[in-house]
This record gives structure tokens, sequence and C-alpha cells, in this order.
């Protein structure tokens, strides 16, 4: 039995850990990963197959296994894979230092949230796998806590630690921990300083966080978190190389202040380069990809690099532009889809017209030719090698910034509601018991409870009217309430069927959008 078996922790889809996504920052650096389509992916640490579930049922004909050492969470991904009728996914409810490979390996390792949770001899056989078990033109994703960003956290951790080290129970010593935090939160909230600042912050988000995530995250035994240079180091011995971070912006100088740049620029090693921007950045969590340490990569990236992969813009309009507007635009105003804080401004009238074009084929993801071709159909007064110029003297920054998302993924979402729309099936099996689902990018999404009912009809085989009386029926029946202008909508209302249609049009609508409709 583990703390996960008693207080289980979510199994969500990460999308910066998966290998549509970690095989196209490979391809940014000159490396040709394999086909999506008939990988063999590893997840080590997979709980209960949140996030190798999707990738199985996307790409029927790869091969996936998944392990983890909880009996129960593995039992769950069983079942979940039994309900989808997947044939090309197993798990083992086992640790990885019993864990039996042999001569097997595989184009993808994943290991999210496992490595600064472990003790030694567990860190030293996962990295041991890696070395050994990753295939020649493999990717490892191992994500794990940083120092020196995490010296704060570890400060609130000793203290609830301290606190409920006589209780044996996790949901006790949750209990406790949280009683921990008011007190401290109390007694420090008219005191002044850095200490407090920093103290403050960790235990305000601490108070809202989940049990589960409290627990695990938190309070298990093992929480050690490394200098990035030391991690590599041990990476290293293990014949492992650094391809870069999932999160590929962290990676530019250029989003550090200019002077610090110019410094950073003259370091020739970019462990040491990345070392340095984790001391100015106070950063907290890394997700290193690894790869075998004889592989060529070419880190001196140009816009050709990028040309074959595909663009997911990762922000929105801050102001909605009709399209008979997109060639009379000439600056626009973004917003983080993730972050509503974060806002960037570009400029010139190709170069948004661009930008329109991608947001306006979305949910699909665009190449660069097709992006061009996009932009020349609509505007005549400009040629392709002047929108080849443009693209190529703005792509690498607004990728680097992260204002748009790398993406290798031979299928794509529907952009359109057909007459039989349909769901992607892990969305739909998921929404029976949870609210956060991964879509067709595997990307998490959080659902409300009437696109939880709304989801599962929306399964391929009903068409639109089928979809609609089946919702209209849960409303008349009081099992789901709609909202119109903010009020709930009676079940006897006269004019119930024309809002229920409205209502499902518009969330049909939405699925798309957030690319959970397959083509």
């Amino acid at each position: 039995m583990t703390t996960y078996d008693d207080i289980p922790y979510p199994s969500h889809s990460y999308s910066a850990s998966g290998p549509a996504h970690t095989s196209a920052i490979g391809m940014l650096f000159g490396m040709t990963p394999a086909k999506l389509e008939t990988a063999r992916v590893l997840e080590i640490g997979c709980a209960s197959g949140g996030n190798i579930i999707p990738f199985a049922a996307r790409f029927p004909d790869s091969i996936c296994l998944g392990i983890d050492l909880s009996e129960k969470q593995i039992a769950d991904a069983d079942k979940a894979a039994k309900d989808l009728k997947l044939q090309n996914i197993s798990f083992k409810a086992i640790s990885v230092l019993d864990l039996e490979l042999e001569d097997q390996k595989f184009d993808f390792i994943i290991v999210h949230g496992v490595y600064s949770w472990v003790p030694d001899d567990v860190q030293k056989q996962i990295l041991k796998i890696c070395g050994e078990n990753l295939d020649a033109s493999g990717i490892a994703y191992v994500s794990y806590n940083t120092l020196p960003g995490w010296n704060a956290v570890k400060t609130v951790r000793d203290m609830m630690l301290y606190h409920g080290q006589n209780f044996d129970n996790p949901k006790d010593r949750v209990r406790e921990a949280r009683n921990m935090l008011q007190f401290a939160h109390d007694n420090i909230s008219k005191e002044t300083g850095p200490y407090k600042l920093s103290l403050d912050n960790e235990i305000k988000v601490l108070a809202t966080a989940d049990d589960n995530y409290l627990l695990h995250d938190h309070l298990e035994a093992h929480n050690e978190p490394c200098y990035f240079h030391e991690f590599m180091d041990k990476a290293h011995e293990n014949g492992l190389g650094y391809l870069g971070d999932s999160g590929i912006a962290s990676m530019y100088i250029g989003n550090q202040k200019e002077e610090a740049a110019e410094k950073l620029m003259e370091i020739s090693d970019i462990i040491r380069q990345e070392q340095y921007v984790d001391f100015l950045t106070n950063r907290r969590f890394r997700s290193t990809l690894l790869v075998h340490g004889n592989v060529e990569l070419a880190r001196n990236v140009t816009p050709e690099s990028a040309a074959g992969l595909s663009l997911v813009s990762l922000y929105g309009l801050k102001d909605n532009i009709p399209e008979k507007e997109f060639k009379n635009t000439s600056e626009l105003d973004l917003v983080s889809f993730a972050n509503p804080d974060a806002t960037v401004n570009i400029k010139g009238k190709y170069l948004c017209g661009m930008f329109l074009e991608l947001l306006n084929a979305a949910p699909r993801a665009l190449k660069r030719d097709e992006l061009i071709q996009a932009v020349r159909d609509r505007f005549t007064d400009v040629t392709k090698a002047d929108l080849e110029t443009i693209w190529d003297t703005n792509i690498l920054n607004l990728i680097f910034r992260g204002i748009l998302r790398l993406e290798n993924s031979p299928v794509q979402p529907s952009v359109k509601v057909g007459e039989f729309p349909c769901v992607f099936s892990v969305s739909r099996h998921q929404a029976l018991s949870q609210t956060i689902v991964p879509n067709l990018r595997f990307d998490s999404i959080k659902l409300t409870d009437g696109q939880r009912v709304v989801i599962q009809y929306v399964n391929g085989e009903n068409t639109l009217e089928a979809i609609f009386e089946n919702v209209l029926a849960h409303i008349q029946k009081s099992e789901l309430t709609i909202n119109q202008n903010g009020s709930a909508v009676d079940p006897k209302s006269s004019g119930l069927e024309n809002i229920v249609r409205e209502y499902v049009n518009e969330e049909l609508k939405r699925f798309a959008a957030q690319s959970f409709l397959v083509s």
C-alpha cells in the first residue's frame, strides 16, 4: 500500500510531456524522432493512466506501457483501457527497481512528477532505464523540483512535516498540515520583509490546494529538489545528454534582461548557461528532455528548423476582430489563454495577417507553407517570397517567447461540427467520473457539469437532433440545470426547447474550438 492508494493523485494529461510536443522540440534541434503512429512509449509513474491512455487511443498502432507502484491506480488504469477497448496498452503495478525490460526499447519515456519524490536508488534506476532502454533516436521527459526556487517551498514543507510527524493516517496529516499553515499565516500577517513575503505566498497557494496535491507534492517522505547541473551530472553518468526543456521559452536567453543576456551569451556550455538562468529566475521546477549523449544536435536553430512543424497559438485576441477587417489590421494586442495577465503586442500588416490566419484556422494547427498560402489567398498585394521573409524574420522569436507552440502530429482535430459529431473517446470516458479531461492535443480541459452531460452524446452515432433530444430529457427530468442570462432555466418553461437547442449548439461549437472533435 502507498499513500496513492489511500488518496489517489488526479491522473490528467500533460501535453508538455507527450510525444507530440517533445518530438517537435527534437525536430527543432535537428533530430528525426520516431513517428507517433507507431511509437513505443513507456511512462514511469503513470498513476491511473490519465497521461498515457489518451496517446494510446489517439494512435492505435503505437505500443504503450505504464507502470506505477500503486495497485489501486493501476487497477483503475486497466479498467479504463478495457472500457475504451484499447489493445495497444498495458499496465504493471511494480516498482522500477523490480522492473525487467531486458532489451526492450522505447521511442519516448515519460517520467512526470516522480523523480523528486522517490529515494536515491529509485532516481538512479529511472535514469538507468532512460540510458539503457531509450531507442537511439528516442527522447525521455523527466520533471523534477529544482533549486534555488524550492528553498522557500522547503521551509513550508519542513514546517508541515514537523507538525504532522505524529500522525500516521494520510488524511490526518493533511488536516494537521492545514492547521499548521493557518497558524503560521495568522502569526506572520503583520510582519514585513522578504521572508514574510515568500512564506506568505507559499502558504496562500497551499491553503487553496486540493488535499491530494498537498499530500503528494509536499508531505511525501521523499521530496528532494536539486540543481539542474546536478541532475544533468547524473544523466551524463548514464550516457544521456541534454536535448532541451519542454517549456522551450525558458531556454531563450533573449527572454532575460539585456545586460544579463549579453553575459549569458558568452557561456558556450548550455548546461552552465541554463543553470545561471535558474539562479537569476529562482526557478523551482523543470521538465528536462534527455537523449543519448552521442546524438548530434543542431543548436544553431534557424527558421527552416521549424518549417516542417505545425504551429498552435498560445495567445488569443484581446479584442475581437471581424474577418472582413483582417486586411486592414496592422497591430494586434494578444492575451495568453493560460494567464490573462500575460499580454503581447504584434505589429506589421502581414505579420498580423499571419497571426489572424493562424487563429482563424483553429483548432487546426498550420505549418509554414499552409500559413503563407492562407495569407496569399487573402492579400493579393504581397508575394510569396516577401511572406517567407516575414515568417523567417519573426517565427523563432514567437516560438521562443512562448507565444506559439510547436507540434508534431499527423492528425488534426475537426474544425466543424458535422451531422454526426464525435468527441474524442477518452474525453467522453473521463468525463463520466471527473471534470478535467484531455482533448486531442492532450491538453487538460475543465468541463462544466452541463458539458459533462452533453459530451456523452457526442459519440459519432447520434445526429445533432438526437443530441439535443437527449440533453432536453435530462433538463426536463431536473437532472441538469442550465442558465440563461445568469438565471437557471425553468424545466417547464414554454420556450425550453429553443433555449436548449441554442445551448447544445453553443456547447458543440465550444467542443470544436477546444480541440475535442475527431475528424
